[in-house]
């Protein structure tokens, strides 16, 4: 319920690390299960400054989620909206650890997490055009965008679904729980595993997806015929930048797209 800050040493008697310090402890970051991103944004002199996002996660005292996102500097300071207030942004959408992708464009000093699939409290429905919410967590496929303007508000983006893949008896199949991103160039990262957007100027495999689970139904505890089991495919990510503003009411830059691989 605190954050501790490290240091390693890979040195020639092997590796070893440092306890730096701790944070106060806060309730407010009694989290697991959760996506913790590389992220980047400017200071108020103009220069990048890189700091982690941790998003989501669960589970509250009451078997809730957590949905305000914690900001913490790298020198370990943390910082998070007050969750009292109604204008505080909240993440309702892909809670759970899942396959990430970080994006930062220093165009308009926008920063960009891209979750596939996982769980969440909330879905898109978009032939309502609409959230569904179960507070059981069910396991989805939507793909979603959290997003961090130059002014530090946050906003969320359903942007489609991870591809159709029915099992044997024809549910389709939800994948993205606790499944990895590998990036298939390093030179258009910035840093760990974010990706510099200014980089990309056209149809670009930036990584694969592999491993976390596959369900064949939005819940699988107590449901008869209902499973969660490994996952053994692979898909290959694709951005594709689009000459205008298109997606994400306007604010993203790029498509995002799937494509399994044999």
């Amino acid at each position: 319920m605190q954050i501790r800050t490290f240091t390693f040493d890979n040195g020639p008697a092997g590796l070893s690390f440092t306890h730096v310090g701790s944070t106060v402890p806060n309730n407010d970051f009694r989290r697991r299960d959760l996506n913790v991103l590389s992220s980047r944004r400017q200071d108020e002199h103009g220069q990048l400054e890189s700091y982690l996002t941790v998003l989501s996660g669960v589970f509250t005292l009451n078997n809730g989620g957590w949905t305000v996102p914690v900001e913490v500097s790298s020198a370990g300071v943390p910082t998070m909206a007050d969750p009292t207030l109604d204008t505080t942004f909240r993440q309702s959408v892909n809670n759970y650890h899942s396959d990430k992708i970080c994006l930062y464009s220093a165009t308009d000093d926008a920063w960009y997490g891209v979750l596939f699939g996982g769980l969440g409290l909330q879905t898109w429905d978009p032939q309502q055009n609409s959230l569904t919410t179960d507070n059981e967590f069910p396991f989805m496929n939507q793909i979603a965008v959290i997003r961090r303007d130059t002014d530090g508000v946050y906003s969320q983006h359903w942007v489609g679904e991870m591809p159709l893949i029915a099992d044997t008896a024809g549910p389709p199949l939800r994948f993205g729980t606790n499944a990895e991103f590998f990036l298939a160039n390093p030179t258009t990262s910035l840093e760990s595993d974010m990706i510099d957007l200014t980089t990309i100027s056209q149809e670009t495999t930036i990584g694969y997806i592999f491993g976390g689970l596959a369900s064949n139904g939005p819940h699988t505890r107590g449901r008869p015929g209902a499973y969660s089991v490994a996952s053994n495919m692979i898909f290959e990510v694709v951005l594709r930048p689009v000459p205008e503003p298109s997606i994400c009411g306007g604010m993203l830059i790029a498509v995002l797209a799937l494509r399994r691989r044999a």
